[in-house]
């Protein structure tokens, strides 16, 4: 290498002596059999030398830190193997190929018959090519380049709009199912309560009314009496529970209707404490007081009554008798504040969440009679008025409701 000023030197051998399996020291000539014509001998001899393997200057640098003898070692042991080999045609743009493919500075050059013809190096290859040449080629490959880049990223768009459309589409289907397994179950919930809450009061009609009929002559004016006000009462609750059922399906359809007129508060709340006494058999003392100045009101009186006039029943329904049942009116900053509390059953913390839920009701009712329907609705009514309602409970303690409504709501043109 020093002599000839090279960089790595072939380790070669004639054909005639090649032998797969040589040790140290074993590059000598092996005689050609007796038996081989003149002509294959001569084919042997054009054949030429063949490349076994290669070392380069840093093999020897790295044997040499090794303290290795160099002159005792023979090239067989530091040359490197197996030898990356092209044909004399094959273009250099190929050889940098396979350079960069199996990560080495060097080719060699051989023929057809495995003759070493001579070598190509990193070195070499970048002298041999033309710089416009280059030029040219590294063109062309950032433009394929980028055009495959344009082609990968319009993949990837279709392929993130195609997953976005199927996720959208899952969403659907999954909101799908639960709209219909949740109808499904207000259907049944439906059918339950209509079998159930219509069957026993007719049932209670029926045998009072039986009763009055077969032992008219026997009973007394109390008990003829008391026969009469359950049928009565009886009635009254499937009235309401049909106002309810209607009520609920202009909700449903979205038909509920809103027309605010002027009106006198404290008047209407005490139409509606008047008459849930009236009917009330369980004599709660309900206690209305009134603060601001209500006159300036503009509000929907029938969707308002039922509001209050169903927070009045629960309360009374839901308490002992006798007991108190608190209603204020407060009337500030635009704002009419309607409190109704209550020393009642009070509801569970786990059921608050589903208190507005078309057929809930609360695991603490026990045999009170109710549809679950009268909180929806009222709900319902409130967000028509653009208001807000709100609850504290505590079991066995008592419940408070709060509805916020405003006095004078936007676009009102009857007030």
């Amino acid at each position: 290498m020093s002599r000839n000023k090279v960089s790595c030197v072939v380790i070669t051998q004639m054909p005639e002596i090649l032998n797969p399996d040589f040790t140290e020291g074993s590059f000598h000539s092996i005689p050609i059999s007796p038996s081989e014509s003149d002509s294959q001998s001569e084919s042997r001899r054009e054949t030429g030398p063949i490349a076994l393997g290669m070392v380069t200057e840093r093999d020897l640098v790295q044997f040499h830190a090794l303290d290795l003898d160099l002159n005792s070692t023979s090239a067989a042991i530091v040359m490197s193997q197996p030898l990356f080999s092209l044909k004399p045609d094959d273009s250099l743009w190929n050889a940098h190929q396979m350079m960069k493919q199996w990560s080495v500075r060097r080719l060699v050059v051989v023929s057809e018959q495995g003759k070493l013809l001579g070598i190509v190096t990193q070195s070499t290859l970048l002298q041999a090519f033309d710089p416009m040449e280059m030029y040219r080629v590294i063109e062309i490959l950032q433009q394929s380049v980028e055009e495959q880049l344009v082609e990968l990223t319009e993949t990837n768009e279709l392929l993130q709009k195609e997953i976005l459309e199927r996720q959208q589409a899952q969403e659907e289907l999954n909101l799908a199912l639960a709209q219909e397994k949740e109808l499904n179950e207000l259907k049944s919930s439906f059918t339950s309560m209509v079998t159930h809450e219509f069957r026993n009061p007719l049932t209670s009609i029926l045998c009072a009314s039986q009763l009055l009929e077969r032992f008219a002559d026997k009973i007394t004016e109390e008990q003829r009496f008391n026969y009469l006000q359950m049928i009565q009462k009886t009635a009254e609750y499937m009235e309401q529970m049909i106002d309810d059922l209607l009520v609920l399906g202009q909700v449903e359809n979205r038909q509920l209707e809103y027309e605010p007129h002027s009106l006198y508060l404290v008047r209407l709340c005490q139409d509606l404490v008047e008459e849930r006494q009236f009917s009330d058999i369980e004599h709660h003392s309900i206690i209305f007081q009134a603060v601001g100045s209500t006159d300036d009101a503009c509000l929907d009186e029938k969707l308002l009554r039922y509001i209050l006039g169903n927070l009045l029943t629960n309360a009374c329904k839901y308490s002992p008798s006798t007991t108190p049942i608190y209603f204020d009116l407060i009337c500030q900053d635009n704002q009419a504040i309607f409190k109704i509390r209550d020393a009642g059953i009070g509801i569970p913390v786990e059921d608050r969440k589903r208190l507005f839920q078309s057929f809930h009701r609360a695991r603490n009712v026990g045999k009170i009679p109710g549809t679950g329907l009268g909180l929806t609705i009222v709900k319902n009514c409130i967000e028509a008025h653009h208001g807000e309602i709100a609850v504290e409970s505590e079991v066995n303690v008592g419940t408070t409701f709060t509805v916020t409504l405003p006095l004078t709501p936007e676009n009102a043109a009857n007030c």
